[in-house]
C-alpha cells in the first residue's frame, strides 16, 4: 500500500470517524464558567480542583460492536482505557 492509501485508510477508519461527533457537542458544555477545572479539553482526562486536592475524571466510549460481541472485554477495556487516561494526566 502506498502512502496515499495508508492516509486514506486511516482517515476513513471507523475507530477514528466515530470520534468526530464529540466535537459537535463540546461547544454546548459551559466549561469556561467552571473556574475549578484545571485541565480538560484536549487532555486525556479532566482535572478538577476540590479544596487542596484534585479529582481526576475520565470517560471513554467503547465501540458498540465490542459490547455486543464480548461484554466482559468491553468492560475490561473501558476500565483499562480510563485508568490509562488518568495516569497520563
Amino acid at each position: 500500500m502506498d502512502l496515499d492509501g495508508i492516509v486514506h485508510a486511516i482517515r476513513n477508519f471507523h475507530g477514528i470517524l466515530r470520534k468526530n461527533t464529540v466535537h459537535e457537542i463540546v461547544h454546548y458544555l459551559p466549561t469556561s464558567s467552571f473556574t475549578n477545572v484545571i485541565a480538560s479539553m484536549g487532555e486525556d482526562a479532566a482535572a478538577i480542583e476540590y479544596g487542596d486536592t484534585c479529582i481526576l475524571f475520565a470517560a471513554d466510549g467503547i465501540m458498540e460492536s465490542l459490547v455486543k460481541t464480548d461484554p466482559f472485554y468491553a468492560g475490561y477495556f473501558a476500565v483499562l482505557v480510563n485508568v490509562n487516561d488518568i495516569a497520563a494526566m
